[in-house]
């Protein structure tokens, strides 16, 4: 039986997982004052936040594309996709009103 739309799919890895491979990068990063967050696991899929000087650097898109994400396949049997940045939040339904009364009045 197929997932309905805009279920999350079930995780593929366990979070300790995830995080074992990301100790493996997280020295580097902290010792030029940023870090790394998990933010998430999507299926296959892993989302991740960089934090502190990362998230300013120049080379940051470089280091997840080229690093993290090559730690992560080499780690994870079946990795999918590395997703950077933290997840869409939904709005609150109680402001939705309040939005399309000034997009009327715009």
């Amino acid at each position: 039986m197929a997932a309905e739309p805009g279920t999350p799919l079930p995780a593929a890895f366990t979070t300790d997982q995830v995080e074992a491979a990301l100790e493996r990068v997280r020295p580097v990063l902290r010792r030029d004052g940023g870090d790394i967050e998990l933010v998430g696991i999507e299926g296959a899929d892993v989302r991740v936040a960089l934090r502190g000087a990362c998230t300013s650097c120049p080379t940051s898109t470089a280091t997840l594309q080229y690093w993290v994400e090559k730690t992560l396949r080499e780690e994870l049997a079946g990795f999918g996709e590395l997703i950077a940045g933290e997840p869409e939040k939904p709005q609150n339904p109680r402001l939705a009103w309040w939005r399309k009364l000034v997009q009327l009045d715009s």
